[in-house]
């Protein structure tokens, strides 16, 4: 029980964190100022406090699961004897009530960090209130609606056990990274409701939202990934994204939050989109708000999802408060928020920002439409239309093409005005290269999408690498990497493309798919996809938690063996669904993915379902190489902000500088 106060006790500090920020104001000439320090200084105090007190709450849950402590309804569920110690570490987020808890402390921890910046002080009183009462929301669902710390009436010799799916290294990173991603969301909204409620819609809040906004992007964008490695390597379906609702969930505030941090630039360096920016902080706040009512309203049928609980309302009511919040502001301050400057041609930088933001925003949209499609069907007409991967596929393909597009050629666009001729000079080496490698591509697949896939890949990266030499070799300045950090978000951001440019290849490999089914008898030979199989032996033992089926394949390839591969089919005590250990052979080439699906034991065979996926393995190296590119914007030495003061200063510099000065910045 101590652990269920501690939790009221937390959403105490927070209120009062709420309270004393606002209460620290007073008014002036000049507007709202901070007049009572002592009252800002014991809110922050107070969101530190906050943030202990949940962080001592989830060490008092961990401790139940790994001491066992089954007089608690939630270890009872999640845990048993067998329960390995690693997979305890997961079994805190594994349920409805752990994941709760586990917001609430992320997002108490994210709002104490915050507070206690130098940076934030300034606002604080407008920040800390919205900070405070998603603390106290979350906070007070946690302990009233899906309590952790429920005991039961009779402590229990052992529990359930922890879910066979979640038994899984990656169920150890993803959720935590995917709820960072979404928690992290809430301070560049209290950021935003704070610029909008003092009036300081200028770039003052964008240089305080910036790090706070790429923490929550790399944070989703990994997790999406690594959540999609644990479904290819665990559901045993052939692939790492199904299109599934609540992988859109996360995926939506992702391209939201993508969209800003490209548009940031535009209103950094040229005082324009001030509206949408503000928009799409609103927007990602939003939908980081919608996934976790869809995953907790019962409202979708998914492995993700949790089961049908009240506090989907409760988040559902949440949304609509913040939505409108965030509506009301806007509209209130939308004299304040013209623009400085305008479009000055159609082939500029700002151009192309606005159509990739436009891109991002239309395939955010396509994705909530097909998302939510089944879901008003069923409320209007009573029958759920099934909106699966076809669509997604059909429509987000030509959309992810012209991304891709766009990050070829927008680093070598300049500012404001663009030649037609000296972009195209620039382009001559991507060009070449993507020619060689779309070529090589589509001849060696034999297969012409595949091939203008993997030309526009390489035209993306090969641009990126372009502008990284450049910028380590600048004239004057020496050839040396650490001129990259001179200006990291902008050579972090050539990495991300590049990773992306890598990924992109992977996910056009998918185009080459094979599968087939086989039903075969211990000591048969089969062929597929120019593999040869032997199906040497069937094994099967108890282990302490699972009864165990394991198959031995041997894979030859042009006479040579290759490979010996062990899928496995397990029976988990209490849960009566078999689960499938897949066997994965991983090539540069392709995946060969292996499923031992069933046996039949009144004919003695067993059947295995058998995957060739080309290309998957870059999938996970662009992940890695677009991460290493976002720590880098994020972690790099920084100098003095370049975009300081450029906004308020566009017009002047505009009439000031010669025809084509700094254009190539």
């Amino acid at each position: 029980m101590s652990g269920r106060w501690l939790i009221f006790l937390g959403c105490g500090f927070a209120a009062f964190a709420s309270v004393a920020a606002p209460a620290s104001l007073r008014r002036s000439p000049a507007g709202w100022t901070v007049g009572r320090h002592e009252l800002l200084d014991s809110s922050r105090r107070a969101m530190a406090a906050s943030a202990a007190c949940f962080t001592i709450a989830a060490g008092l849950l961990w401790y139940a699961l790994f001491t066992r402590d089954f007089s608690l309804a939630y270890v009872a569920e999640t845990t048993s004897r067998a329960t390995q110690p690693w997979y305890t570490l997961s079994a805190f987020w594994s349920g409805m009530d752990g994941s709760l808890l586990l917001w609430c402390w992320i997002a108490a921890t994210f709002s104490a960090v915050f507070a206690a910046r130098p940076s934030a002080r300034s606002w604080l009183p407008w920040a800390l209130p919205v900070l405070g009462v998603t603390v106290v929301f979350f906070g007070l669902v946690t302990a009233i609606g899906e309590n952790p710390f429920r005991q039961l009436d009779a402590t229990l010799a052992d529990g359930r056990g922890l879910n066979p799916l979640l038994q899984s290294p990656g169920m150890m990173i993803h959720p935590p990274l995917l709820y960072a991603g979404l928690v992290g969301l809430t301070v560049p909204f209290a950021v935003a409701v704070a610029a909008l409620a003092s009036g300081r819609t200028g770039g003052d809040w964008l240089r305080t939202v910036r790090t706070w906004a790429l923490v929550p992007w790399l944070a989703l964008g990994a997790g999406m990934v690594i959540g999609g490695a644990w479904a290819y390597t665990e559901l045993g379906w052939g692939g790492y994204w199904g299109w599934d609702p609540v992988e859109n969930a996360a995926l939506l505030p992702w391209l939201a939050l993508t969209a800003f941090l490209h548009s940031a630039t535009i209103q950094e360096r040229r005082g324009m989109l001030k509206v949408w920016n503000l928009f799409l902080v609103v927007l990602a706040a939003d939908l980081a708000v919608f996934g976790t009512f869809l995953t907790r309203s019962g409202l979708l049928s998914s492995v993700h999802t949790f089961a049908e609980s009240p506090v989907g309302r409760w988040f559902f009511l949440f949304l609509a408060l913040q939505t409108a919040a965030g509506a009301v502001l806007i509209i209130w301050r939308l004299p304040s928020l013209r623009s400085d400057n305008r479009l000055d041609a159609p082939l500029s930088k700002e151009s192309l920002f606005l159509v990739n933001n436009l891109l991002f925003v239309a395939a955010a949209f396509v994705i909530l439409w097909g998302t939510v499609l089944p879901l008003l069907t069923e409320a209007a007409t009573g029958t759920r239309l099934s909106v699966g991967p076809p669509f997604f596929n059909r429509v987000m393909s030509p959309l992810g093409a012209l991304l891709m597009l766009l990050a070829a050629v927008g680093p070598v666009v300049p500012w404001r005005r663009g030649s037609a001729r000296a972009v195209a000079h620039r382009m001559r080496l991507p060009a070449a290269v993507s020619a060689v490698g779309g070529t090589a591509a589509g001849a060696l697949s034999r297969n012409a999408l595949f091939g203008l896939l993997c030309a526009l890949a390489a035209l993306a990266a090969a641009s990126g690498v372009q502008e990284l030499v450049r910028g380590a070799g600048r004239p004057g300045a020496g050839r040396s990497w650490r001129n990259l950090a001179r200006n990291p978000r902008r050579y972090g951001g050539y990495f991300v493309h590049i990773g992306v440019a890598v990924m992109f290849v992977g996910f056009a490999g998918s185009l080459m798919r094979a599968q087939t089914e086989v039903s075969v008898r211990v000591g048969d030979r089969f062929a597929f996809a120019g593999y040869d199989f032997h199906y040497r032996d069937l094994q099967a033992h108890r282990a302490p938690d699972k009864d165990v089926n394991l198959a031995v394949l041997d894979v030859h390839r042009g006479g040579r063996r290759v490979a010996t591969l062990r899928p496995q089919l397990n029976i988990h005590a209490n849960f009566d669904q078999p689960q499938s250990e897949i066997a994965i052979r991983t090539t540069p080439a392709a995946d060969l993915y292996v499923i031992l699906a069933g046996t039949l034991d009144d004919e003695d065979r067993s059947v295995f379902r058998i995957h060739h996926n080309p290309l998957v393995m870059w999938v996970w190296v662009g992940t890695l190489l677009s991460v290493l590119g976002g720590l880098f914007a994020l972690l790099a030495r920084r100098r003095r902000d370049p975009y300081a003061g450029r906004a308020a200063q566009a017009p002047v510099r505009a009439a000031a500088e010669p025809a084509g000065a700094g254009r190539w910045t």
